[in-house]
């Protein structure tokens, strides 16, 4: 929540990439991040807008606050399920 503003397509790139590794528990991960995307196309002149800012702190949001990423509590109980295919 604390990172600082990106000011440069380096910044943006590696912001990116570090919320990248969680895209998996963020609905609609690449829609959400297009903003951003399309500042590091070579084409596009690099203009930071709310569009921009409000796809960073949307990822801060999602990434702070998803169930799957909270830590179970001490002690706490928790089943799994397995389920084995092939041959019986």
């Amino acid at each position: 929540m604390e990172c600082p503003r990106t000011t440069t397509t380096t910044e943006v790139r590696s912001f990116l990439c570090m919320v990248g590794y969680y895209q998996r528990f963020v609905q609609d991960f690449s829609k959400i991040a297009l903003p951003l995307t399309n500042l590091l196309k070579k084409t596009t002149k690099f203009e930071w807008d709310d569009n921009c800012e409000g796809t960073i702190q949307n990822f801060k949001h999602e990434l702070t606050t998803t169930l799957v990423l909270a830590l179970l509590a001490e002690g706490g109980e928790f089943t799994f399920t397995v389920m084995l295919l092939g041959k019986a």
